[in-house]
């Protein structure tokens, strides 16, 4: 009976087993940090700064100073874009202040008046502010404007760290370039070499929010130094640096669809130095700690986004027997979602591999007509097109693709082809 009992319990694990069905692959999203901005776009920004440094200096270990600063900005206004460059990055915005106060070691001050209109330009690597109506805004409230809007209109560390070809899953996260990162990494007195570099990037959560998907996305960048005091930008003359250290975290909140910038970001870095007087020299016997901190949070509605379609298009509606050239809208880089696809003359390439797609950034009219001249150069797989659609509320662009789960590629992974897209156009 015992073995009876025993086989007929083998039989059924056995047999549940057998039955049970394998678990679907966990989804995977296309990440990127970074959204081209277009000229119209407004957008109601809170943002909230806390800045603290800390400063021990001892002297044959006795406390000569104890410094602490602590310096908290409030902003909350409308930001319009007005001008960007080719990557999509801001050049000028308009300001429209709500509220700008900024709070020093306790006591408050207003910075701008509510009402208070200022046009920020980038001017090289910096910014430029000015009153809308003229005249250049005084140097102290442009020092906190710059704070909040620098303009910055190089190489973003996220965007590099977050450029990936491979689709990502929550949870997934992965190294950084440290070469990039390390060259990122501003600091004034401690400039961190990639060997010492640590940077990983990671996709975290899946967020719904009003009934639309939203992706959490985070990197962090870190490194530690000790004795360095070859490096004559890593204390004061006179002074060894015993030992410096890094931090950066940032994590942004964008939406699946990337039909906007992120709703809601967060920054903090924290760096830590501990030097030491040389020996000989009139900082002999001296220590010094110095500790700064920074965070920020920012809050971002977009307003002129409407749940039936943008209401500022990347071209406008056309007419009845108008005819709109769409290859003249699409660049390369920044409208691909999988894959590496290329632009000759008038003519767009696909990549080669299974699920590659490309959205180019318009949205036509209600009734349309598109005529797409494809030419394939080399393997079997199915070419889609996808029609723009809306999920949530949100538009999807037209979307270019090669097996978009019909051809060959989802019955058989290996397949693989390319495509050449010549002169496609949409009219009524």
């Amino acid at each position: 009976m015992v073995r009876l009992f025993l086989a007929l319990t083998a039989l059924s694990l056995l047999l549940a087993g057998c039955s049970r069905k394998p678990s679907a692959p966990a989804p995977a999203y296309q990440v990127r940090w970074h959204v081209p901005a277009k000229p119209g776009q407004k957008r109601d920004v809170e943002i909230t700064t806390e800045q603290g440094t800390h400063l021990v200096m001892k002297k044959d270990g006795r406390i000569a100073d104890d410094t602490t600063k602590k310096n908290d900005i409030l902003f909350h206004g409308e930001i319009e874009t007005s001008a960007v460059n080719e990557r999509g990055q801001e050049t000028k915005v308009t300001i429209r202040v709500k509220q700008l106060k900024l709070t020093m070691d306790g006591k408050e001050n207003v910075v701008l008046q509510p009402g208070s209109v200022v046009v920020a330009e980038a001017i090289g690597s910096t910014a430029r502010f000015t009153h809308e109506e003229g005249g250049a805004v005084e140097p102290k409230i442009a020092q906190v404007l710059a704070i909040l809007f620098p303009l910055d209109t190089g190489d973003s560390k996220a965007t590099t760290l977050f450029s990936t070809d491979q689709r990502r899953s929550v949870g997934d996260s992965w190294e950084a370039d440290k070469a990039v990162a390390a060259r990122q990494i501003k600091t004034k007195d401690a400039p961190s070499p990639a060997e010492i570099t640590r940077a990983t990037a990671k996709l975290t959560a899946m967020v719904p929010v009003a009934s639309k998907d939203h992706l959490d996305l985070e990197y962090t960048l870190a490194y530690k130094r000790e004795r360095f005091s070859q490096d004559p930008t890593t204390a004061a003359p006179g002074m060894e640096a015993l030992r410096t250290s890094y931090r950066e975290t940032a994590t942004a909140r964008f939406p699946a669809d990337y039909l906007t910038g992120p709703v809601q970001t967060s920054h903090q870095s924290d760096s830590e130095m501990l030097a030491q007087g040389k020996p000989g020299t009139q900082f002999a016997g001296l220590v010094s700690e110095f500790t700064h901190t920074q965070r920020r949070r920012d809050k971002i509605n977009y307003l002129n986004q409407s749940p039936t379609g943008p209401k500022e298009k990347t071209v406008d509606s056309p007419k009845r027997d108008k005819t709109v050239d769409l290859l003249m809208l699409i660049d390369a880089n920044r409208d691909a979602i999988a894959g590496k696809w290329s632009s000759k003359g008038k003519t767009l390439v696909s990549p080669p591999n299974q699920l590659d797609r490309l959205q180019i950034p318009y949205i036509p009219p209600d009734e349309y007509d598109l005529l797409v001249v494809v030419e394939r150069k080399e393997g079997n797989d199915t070419i889609s097109i996808v029609p723009p659609w809306v999920i949530g509320g949100a538009w999807h662009h037209l979307t270019l693709g090669l097996s978009l789960g019909y051809g060959a590629a989802w019955k058989q992974s290996t397949a693989r082809g390319r495509m050449v897209m010549k002169q496609p156009t949409m009219g009524r």
